[in-house]
């Protein structure tokens, strides 16, 4: 039985309004064209998806989360909760769909007081978004890979879900990456959302995904969670702070989340301020030495085996590991090498 048909059989006995609203799966078929950018196919598909919704459909369902308005409420007040959202907040959604995420934000917080900003590259889901979103939304057609009309230092909170994944490789998440810390303020927090995890979707036999999932799911964009984010936050100018699978941030059977919710996860940073910004790199151009993984001042944890490499936590030590030993094993060989009885000590000579 395919996802669909487990989906649907699931929400038989759940009242005919939930069965309508999810009675459309043929957006399933879409993005298996290969030779066409993924990115191309899914603008075409949401914008057909925008031009079919009515207007009693839920945003989410558009945005396609068949689930109930409780349970996408619940999936977004667990996933965003890590950005710390307070009073007077401004937020930016990259790839905000129809608004479904902006919109659940706004009416679970009515007493914070929130602005919203969000772009989206199918200009239909932009316009069901100025309908449905209260008035004072900014709302605008753009591509979450690159949106120069959108000002630097803007927004307390960057934020895409679910949209990273449509992009065509890997170098299109870091663009994407370095878009959200641009138009984050100082200090102010940066999310990925709902990012599909490699080392979890890369276990699944190709036959298996061919029968269970969307056809264009193979063709998505996945990354390493243990270590990718951590390596492109200092590239993008961001303090890394976590990564949480899906099922670390809400209860996946709650959701009705179980087949996606287990191959995906979310990524949390933070936007350095100005002044510390400056002051590490005064302390970097002075001679300082930075974590070997995030570039961020080291709190004096050094590997204990090349003596060279230091990290800001144990965190991105362990994460750095992999691509660090080769490197580490060598520096710490040619430094045995280099004493005059290989104990590593050193002995006096010139």
């Amino acid at each position: 039985m395919c996802i669909r048909d487990r989906y649907q059989r699931r929400v038989r006995g759940r009242g005919h309004a939930i069965i309508m609203a999810h009675r459309d799966f043929s957006w399933m078929q879409d993005g298996g064209v290969e030779g066409v950018p993924l990115s191309a196919e899914m603008q075409q598909s949401y914008q057909a998806a925008a031009q079919r919704a009515s207007p009693s459909s839920a945003l989410h369902v558009i945005d396609r989360f068949p689930i109930t308005q409780d349970q996408w409420d619940y999936m977004v007040d667990s996933t965003v909760a890590p950005c710390f959202l307070q009073k007077g907040m401004s937020v930016f959604d990259a790839g905000c769909g129809a608004g479904a995420y902006l919109d659940s934000i706004l009416r679970m917080n009515p007493e914070l007081d929130l602005s919203v900003h969000g772009i989206d590259f199918a200009p239909g889901l932009i316009d069901i978004a100025k309908q449905r979103l209260p008035e004072g939304s900014d709302l605008s057609v753009g591509d979450a890979r690159e949106y120069k009309h959108v000002p630097s230092d803007s927004y307390d909170v960057a934020l895409s879900f679910g949209v990273f994944f449509y992009f065509d490789g890997e170098q299109d998440v870091r663009q994407g990456l370095k878009e959200l810390a641009r138009v984050c303020k100082p200090g102010g927090r940066v999310m990925v959302g709902r990012m599909n995890t490699k080392e979890v979707i890369e276990e699944i036999p190709s036959h298996v995904m061919k029968r269970n999932y969307a056809a264009y799911f193979p063709r998505q964009t996945r990354v390493d969670s243990r270590t990718f984010w951590q390596k492109e936050a200092a590239a993008a100018g961001l303090e890394f702070e976590s990564v949480k699978s899906m099922d670390e941030l809400y209860d996946l059977h709650r959701c009705s989340d179980l087949a996606m919710g287990r191959l995906r996860h979310c990524a949390y940073f933070r936007k350095p301020k100005e002044e510390a910004k400056a002051s590490n790199q005064t302390r970097l151009d002075k001679g300082g030495v930075g974590c070997g993984t995030c570039g961020a001042e080291a709190a004096g944890l050094r590997c204990s085996r090349c003596k060279v490499t230091w990290y800001c936590s144990k965190q991105c030590q362990r994460s750095d590991w992999k691509h660090h030993k080769l490197s580490c094993r060598e520096t710490e060989e040619a430094h045995v090498e280099g004493t005059a009885d290989g104990s590593g000590r050193d002995t006096g000579g010139k």
